[in-house]
């Protein structure tokens, strides 16, 4: 979610990984997060992606001020363009586990980005036909699903 309409975005910018592994939750502490700009934030304290599950990583952890979403890692010094962007995830050893690179078309003012469903696996996560705008309603306004499966592309 880098342009939130509820709240602005340094308040409201949100993202979201998924463990597919059913059996092992995966810790992040010392794992960093870059975006394309450089910026980077190291992850410190307790962060971990559940087995079969997701983790909020926001820039604000207060559901008061951040449009209700409940964040489970408020991170710092970084910020997601509403131009595009790209975000990586990497490990301690400092391989890019994850990334992903979003152009202006997959930014939707007030909706998160939503991956389908159907193509969960880390290949499809670079075509952008996998990609669509959040249809489910949150409280705030705004479209997403945060810490929940995501809507199914149409």
């Amino acid at each position: 979610m880098p342009d939130p309409s509820a709240v602005r975005d340094a308040a409201g910018e949100w993202f979201e990984v998924y463990n597919p592994d059913e059996e092992h939750g995966v810790k992040l502490p010392g794992w960093i997060i870059r975006n394309d700009r450089g910026d980077d934030h190291r992850i410190f304290g307790k962060a971990e992606v559940p087995p079969g599950g997701y983790l909020v990583l926001g820039r604000n952890g207060d559901a008061a001020f951040n449009g209700g979403i409940d964040v489970g890692y408020e991170y710092g010094g970084i910020s997601l363009t509403n131009d595009g962007d790209v975000i990586e995830l990497i490990d301690p050893a400092g391989r890019v586990v994850a990334r992903i690179e979003y152009g202006e078309d997959l930014v939707f003012a007030g909706a998160s980005a939503s991956f389908d469903p159907a193509s969960l696996n880390t290949p499809d996560n670079d075509d952008p036909a996998n990609w669509c705008r959040a249809a489910t309603a949150m409280p705030n306004g705004d479209f997403g699903t945060p810490g929940a499966p995501n809507d199914p592309c149409q």
